[in-house]
Protein backbone atom coordinates (compact mmCIF):
# COMPACT_ATOMS: atom_id res chain seq x y z
CA UNK A 1 0.00 0.00 0.00
CA UNK A 2 1.71 2.98 -0.89
CA UNK A 3 1.83 6.00 1.33
CA UNK A 4 -0.85 8.40 0.12
CA UNK A 5 -3.69 5.67 0.25
CA UNK A 6 -1.82 4.94 3.82
CA UNK A 7 -2.72 8.53 4.84
CA UNK A 8 -5.93 8.60 3.03
CA UNK A 9 -7.01 5.92 5.25
CA UNK A 10 -5.57 6.93 8.80
CA UNK A 11 -7.54 10.21 7.87
CA UNK A 12 -10.66 8.72 7.05
CA UNK A 13 -11.06 5.46 9.53
CA UNK A 14 -14.24 5.46 11.08
CA UNK A 15 -14.18 3.21 14.68
CA UNK A 16 -17.04 0.72 14.56
CA UNK A 17 -18.18 -1.84 17.66
CA UNK A 18 -16.61 -5.17 15.78
CA UNK A 19 -13.76 -4.06 14.77
CA UNK A 20 -12.15 -1.58 17.20
CA UNK A 21 -9.37 -3.83 17.98
CA UNK A 22 -8.43 -4.51 14.72
CA UNK A 23 -8.47 -0.82 13.50
CA UNK A 24 -7.05 0.36 17.00
CA UNK A 25 -3.78 -1.69 16.18
CA UNK A 26 -3.62 -0.85 12.28
CA UNK A 27 -4.62 2.57 13.20
CA UNK A 28 -1.23 2.42 15.66
CA UNK A 29 0.56 1.03 12.39
CA UNK A 30 -0.48 3.91 10.36
CA UNK A 31 0.29 6.59 12.70
CA UNK A 32 3.42 5.42 12.95
CA UNK A 33 4.13 5.10 9.41
CA UNK A 34 2.58 8.07 8.13
CA UNK A 35 3.32 10.55 11.09
CA UNK A 36 0.12 11.31 11.34
CA UNK A 37 -1.11 11.05 15.12
CA UNK A 38 -4.39 9.30 15.54
CA UNK A 39 -7.03 10.71 18.49
CA UNK A 40 -10.81 9.26 18.75
CA UNK A 41 -13.58 8.66 21.37
CA UNK A 42 -15.36 5.35 22.00
CA UNK A 43 -18.66 4.34 23.51
CA UNK A 44 -19.05 1.97 26.16
CA UNK A 45 -20.14 -0.78 24.40
CA UNK A 46 -16.96 -0.78 21.92
CA UNK A 47 -14.65 -0.25 24.60
CA UNK A 48 -16.43 -3.58 26.39
CA UNK A 49 -16.36 -5.58 23.15
CA UNK A 50 -12.85 -4.54 22.75
CA UNK A 51 -11.83 -5.62 26.42
CA UNK A 52 -13.69 -8.82 25.59
CA UNK A 53 -11.98 -9.36 22.77
CA UNK A 54 -8.55 -9.20 23.56
CA UNK A 55 -7.66 -5.27 23.77
CA UNK A 56 -3.89 -5.73 23.42
CA UNK A 57 -3.72 -1.36 24.25
CA UNK A 58 -3.15 0.26 27.58
CA UNK A 59 -6.09 0.99 29.65
CA UNK A 60 -5.28 4.48 31.09
CA UNK A 61 -7.24 5.75 34.42
CA UNK A 62 -6.98 9.13 34.99
CA UNK A 63 -9.01 9.50 38.24
CA UNK A 64 -7.80 10.60 42.38
CA UNK A 65 -6.86 7.49 44.14
CA UNK A 66 -10.26 7.94 46.36
CA UNK A 67 -12.10 7.58 43.26
CA UNK A 68 -10.00 4.16 42.29
CA UNK A 69 -10.67 2.96 45.26
CA UNK A 70 -14.37 2.41 43.85
CA UNK A 71 -12.37 0.02 41.77
CA UNK A 72 -11.15 0.11 37.85
CA UNK A 73 -11.56 -0.96 34.32
CA UNK A 74 -10.05 -4.29 33.74
CA UNK A 75 -6.03 -3.92 33.14
CA UNK A 76 -5.99 -0.28 33.84
CA UNK A 77 -3.32 1.36 34.88
CA UNK A 78 -3.56 4.57 36.97
CA UNK A 79 -1.97 8.03 36.59
CA UNK A 80 -3.52 10.91 39.05
CA UNK A 81 -4.80 13.59 36.69
CA UNK A 82 -4.70 15.70 39.82
CA UNK A 83 -1.17 14.32 41.14
CA UNK A 84 1.77 16.76 41.09
CA UNK A 85 3.84 14.38 38.75
CA UNK A 86 1.00 13.60 36.15
CA UNK A 87 2.63 14.76 33.43
CA UNK A 88 5.94 13.11 34.08
CA UNK A 89 4.56 10.21 35.07
CA UNK A 90 2.79 10.38 31.59
CA UNK A 91 5.85 11.02 30.07
CA UNK A 92 7.56 7.96 31.42
CA UNK A 93 4.56 5.79 29.27
CA UNK A 94 5.27 4.35 25.70
CA UNK A 95 4.12 6.67 22.91
CA UNK A 96 3.83 4.42 20.31
CA UNK A 97 1.42 2.18 22.09
CA UNK A 98 -2.25 2.77 21.69
CA UNK A 99 -4.03 4.30 25.09
CA UNK A 100 -7.43 3.92 25.69
CA UNK A 101 -8.41 6.73 28.57
CA UNK A 102 -11.15 7.65 31.22
CA UNK A 103 -11.58 9.60 33.97
CA UNK A 104 -14.95 9.69 35.82
CA UNK A 105 -16.88 11.86 33.08
CA UNK A 106 -14.92 12.57 30.67
CA UNK A 107 -13.79 15.61 31.58
CA UNK A 108 -10.75 14.90 32.38
CA UNK A 109 -9.67 11.78 30.17
CA UNK A 110 -10.36 14.71 27.48
CA UNK A 111 -8.13 16.83 28.29
CA UNK A 112 -5.59 14.14 29.15
CA UNK A 113 -6.15 12.89 25.41
CA UNK A 114 -4.97 16.40 24.40
CA UNK A 115 -2.22 16.44 26.59
CA UNK A 116 -1.02 13.09 25.20
CA UNK A 117 -1.31 14.16 21.67
CA UNK A 118 0.83 16.99 21.99
CA UNK A 119 3.62 14.77 23.88
CA UNK A 120 4.05 12.38 20.84
CA UNK A 121 1.53 9.83 21.87
CA UNK A 122 0.62 8.59 18.70
CA UNK A 123 -2.94 6.78 19.25
CA UNK A 124 -5.29 7.90 21.99
CA UNK A 125 -8.51 7.30 22.30
CA UNK A 126 -11.13 8.86 24.49
CA UNK A 127 -13.89 6.89 26.32
CA UNK A 128 -16.01 9.26 27.25
CA UNK A 129 -18.36 7.88 29.08
CA UNK A 130 -16.22 7.16 31.85
CA UNK A 131 -16.28 5.52 35.17
CA UNK A 132 -19.91 6.54 35.88
CA UNK A 133 -21.35 5.23 32.77
CA UNK A 134 -19.70 1.71 33.10
CA UNK A 135 -20.86 1.39 36.09
CA UNK A 136 -24.21 2.00 35.39
CA UNK A 137 -23.99 -0.29 33.11
CA UNK A 138 -22.85 -2.26 35.53
CA UNK A 139 -19.64 -3.91 33.48
CA UNK A 140 -17.09 -5.70 35.02
CA UNK A 141 -14.63 -3.81 38.05
CA UNK A 142 -11.74 -4.76 39.32
CA UNK A 143 -9.80 -3.49 42.45
CA UNK A 144 -7.10 -0.88 41.33
CA UNK A 145 -3.81 -2.42 41.54
CA UNK A 146 -1.24 -1.02 44.59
Amino acid sequence: MNNFIKVLVCNYLTIGTALFLTLSLSLSSCAQSTGNPVAATITAEDLKSSIDQGYTGVILDVRTPKEVANGVLPNAIVIDFQGADFKSELSKLDKNQPYTVYCHAGGRSSKTKALMMEMGFTTVTDYTGGFSEWSQKQYPLVPAKP
